[in-house]
């Protein structure tokens, strides 16, 4: 049985839970959203919750434009099972951060992600999954094609998932990646199998 994302009464309050291996680029990403620039960061213990206010483009063809309050759960090292449960039960949504110059990693990041969203039943709600190759714009880096087919995801997952490159630089791909989120509507037919309702492209294999 599938079941619905955790809803909060007011749709401009969205709260996401953020994971990735060690040093791919989790806290870079949620203060680059927060302040608008890099930052240095250290490595993050526990849970990190951070809030800011930004402006979405919204509609089918991102005519529109809201505000919306977000929330970052992102997963530190030394979390118990049942910590991240209690963040994991009050999230829209799950982002994902990849390691583009990571290569050797590839392998670890994709099991990872994939033991996530079914230890914690995302996948048994009607979460969708945002993934963030994050450092696309470092010399040597995974192309982003390369991560999409490496990732291979199973056919349940194809369309509740969409790839984004991004840069923690240059801020490239991280406000298309939560319009993304907050915008895309899926659902699931009678069979269980998801399908895009609205605007923007899935990838498809």
């Amino acid at each position: 049985m599938l079941y619905p994302p955790f809803s909060s009464k007011d749709p401009t309050k969205k709260k996401f839970i953020i994971f990735g291996l060690p040093f791919s680029g989790k806290t870079s990403i949620i203060y680059f959203f927060k302040l608008g620039y890099l930052i240095t960061t250290v490595r993050t213990l526990f849970i990190n919750e951070e809030s800011f206010s930004v402006k979405i483009k919204t509609g089918e063809n991102r005519l529109g434009e809201r505000n919306y309050e977000i929330t970052f759960f992102e997963v530190g090292t030394d979390c118990s099972y049942s910590l991240i449960k209690q963040y994991a039960d009050v999230s829209n949504d799950v982002i994902y951060i990849v390691d583009s110059a990571h290569k050797s990693a590839l392998c670890e990041a994709r099991e990872e992600f994939i033991r996530i969203i079914y230890d914690f039943r995302f996948v048994y709600r009607k979460c969708k999954f945002l993934i963030f190759m994050n450092k696309q714009d470092s010399n040597g880096c995974l192309p982003s094609e390369e991560i999409i087919n490496y990732f291979a995801l199973p056919k349940e997952l194809r369309f509740r998932c969409k790839f984004f490159s991004c840069s923690t630089l240059s801020g490239q791909g991280l406000k298309e990646g939560l319009e993304w989120l907050v915008n895309a509507d899926v659902f699931f037919d009678k069979n269980d199998a998801v399908v895009e309702r609205s605007g923007g492209t899935f990838y498809n294999y």
